[in-house]
């Protein structure tokens, strides 16, 4: 081994070495990433169906998946008019949503 060659191998050897100690990291952070990795935010995580809308003379059942009027908890019609009597008008309600994308008409319901 001749002097002028000790430098060289000894880049190399620390080159490989940085390599895999990169290698090591970026596969243990893929495995940390998909430990913690969150859900869609587009799926709720709770279904929350006990809030109840209690205004004037109506109380109605609303969860925040987007559905209306809806007792999920009995399976009974959630919309009671007037309130305390029992009469129910609507069974089950959902949002809407529409609108015109470059003349498209685009139509989203929960």
């Amino acid at each position: 081994m001749t002097p002028s060659s000790l430098p060289r191998r000894a880049f190399a050897g620390a080159l490989a070495a940085s390599f895999v100690v990169l290698l090591a990291a970026s596969l243990g952070a893929s495995r940390l990433e998909a430990a913690v990795r969150q859900p869609s935010p587009n799926q709720p995580q709770d279904i929350d169906v006990s809030t109840v809308i209690d205004v004037n003379d109506i109380r109605m059942f609303v969860t925040n998946t987007g559905s209306l009027a809806d007792d999920r908890t009995t399976g009974s019609a959630g919309f009671e008019f007037p309130k305390g009597s029992g009469k129910t008008a609507v069974y089950e309600a959902g949002l809407w949503l529409a609108a015109r994308v470059v003349g498209q008409t685009r139509v989203a319901v929960s």
